[in-house]
């Protein structure tokens, strides 16, 4: 066999001296991939979880063995540190609503866990061939996580990933809570620095930024994310789209559902998380009417000014998965002072490489006629300095004493920074220049 290029391990292959035999692969994440296995001593299959970074991980056909492309040695290893953690971190879960794990190591440059095989499909593939289930079936497999995730709380974990994808039904609707990979340690709001990541759509706002006040209600939000897109058959919006669009009330979609829980998951779901229900119990007893709370209303703040500056969540989004810019509007005549002007000769050099570009401003049409499409309305824009590229991690680190990246290098974009992270970045680089302009983000505009 030549030593050509594969990603899976195939079916056939050996682990642990023959232990366990790859049958098939089950499903592939960003950080593993998951396979069907034969334990040859128990004769029984099992699942087993690959420590895999999609993109950063090839692997030698001849032998097997993952190497790595595009990141450090130290940077995977702290990645497979954390995936081994997962599992440790399983073993002191014992719950029937919750994954287990029974058995750890390390082969093939690479580290693996061993899990029960749960004969089912997840929430996410019931949602996507059912649409909007029925309000029995949806309040029963969300009163099955709750239960879950009140015993990883009582844990003083955070799962930080709940989403239909991770929440496993069986042929007997029983529900197990699967993927633990992004789970942390936390103290009930305090603000504690954790990795931002996370799922659009199911993550609260202050799971955008690596250091924010996070608790229990963290999970709660998603709990709630999970009940919307079971009574609804849709995805709720993102976070950050929430902060210029109101979220469709789900009895707005599914008009059969009860009153309470519509209550529920509205509050559950609050952008504020100290409007949120506070603990697990806290919404069960608000779904189940034993203590139903009071609606508050949330204030959705006007999308544009007249310098159409706001920042809406589509730009967030793209914020956190892939690359930022920055856009640098001047409060007076631009055409004065070109160049900004730092007392950081570091950032005077990184700004002379890379100069901004000026923009005449103006007024044009935007929007149109197709039906996701937003009405047709003129847009006012003042003149503007905008990067000629991205944020470099050059540039970043200067500012912010960090790099957060995972392909690290001076002149790369910076990734893997979230909306609030970047709210930072911007304050702190105002405060470095001397141009008397603001610095922000692009809008669509």
């Amino acid at each position: 066999m030549d030593n050509s290029i594969q990603k899976e391990l195939v079916e056939g292959d050996r682990l642990q001296a023959g232990k366990y035999r790859v049958s098939k692969v089950l499903g592939h994440g960003g950080f593993g991939i998951t396979y069907l296995i034969y334990h040859t001593g128990f004769n029984k299959y099992f699942a087993l979880k690959e420590f895999f970074i999609n993109g950063y991980s090839v692997r030698q056909t001849k032998n097997s063995t993952v190497s790595l492309q595009g990141m450090t040695p130290e940077k995977y290893n702290q990645f497979k540190q954390r995936f081994i953690e997962e599992a440790q971190l399983l073993t002191k879960l014992n719950h029937p609503n919750i994954i287990g794990v029974l058995d750890v190591f390390e082969e093939n440059q690479t580290a693996y866990f061993v899990m029960p095989f749960i004969e089912g499909g997840t929430l996410e593939d019931i949602i996507l061939k059912k649409g909007a289930l029925p309000y029995e079936e949806a309040v029963n497999y969300i009163a099955q996580t709750a239960e879950a995730v009140a015993h990883v709380h009582s844990n003083n974990l955070l799962h930080r990933d709940i989403k239909p994808e991770n929440i496993m039904i069986t042929a007997q609707n029983k529900v197990v809570l699967i993927d633990f990979g992004s789970a942390r340690e936390f103290v009930h709001n305090k603000t504690q620095k954790h990795t931002a990541m996370l799922t659009p759509g199911y993550a609260p706002i202050e799971q955008y930024s690596a250091i924010s006040k996070k608790g229990s209600y963290t999970d709660i939000y998603a709990i709630g994310a999970v009940f919307y897109a079971a009574v609804t058959g849709k995805q709720p919006l993102d976070a950050t789209d929430r902060i210029s669009e109101k979220l469709a009330e789900p009895i707005q979609l599914a008009k059969d559902i009860p009153k309470e829980a519509n209550r529920t998951i509205i509050k559950a779901m609050h952008m504020k998380p100290e409007f949120r229900h506070q603990t697990v119990q806290e919404f069960m007893d608000d779904l189940l009417n034993i203590k139903p709370s009071k609606p508050i209303v949330e204030e959705i703040p006007p999308k544009t000014n007249k310098k159409g500056i706001f920042i809406g969540g589509g730009v967030a989004l793209f914020v956190i998965v892939a690359l930022i810019a920055v856009i640098f509007l001047q409060n007076y005549n631009p055409l004065k002072k070109a160049d900004i002007e730092t007392s950081n000769e570091t950032l005077n050099k990184i700004f002379k490489d890379q100069p901004m570009v000026y923009v005449k401003g103006g007024t044009f049409m935007m929007g149109g006629s197709h039906k996701e499409a937003k009405p047709k309305h003129n847009v006012d824009l003042s003149d503007f300095y905008i990067g000629q590229c991205e944020v470099t991690q050059e540039l970043w680190e200067t500012v912010m004493n960090n790099n957060p990246s995972y392909d690290e290098g001076d002149k790369k974009p910076v990734t893997n920074v979230s909306w609030e992270d970047i709210q930072v970045f911007l304050d702190r680089l105002k405060k470095l220049t001397e141009s008397g302009g603001t610095f922000r983000l692009p809008t669509e505009a």
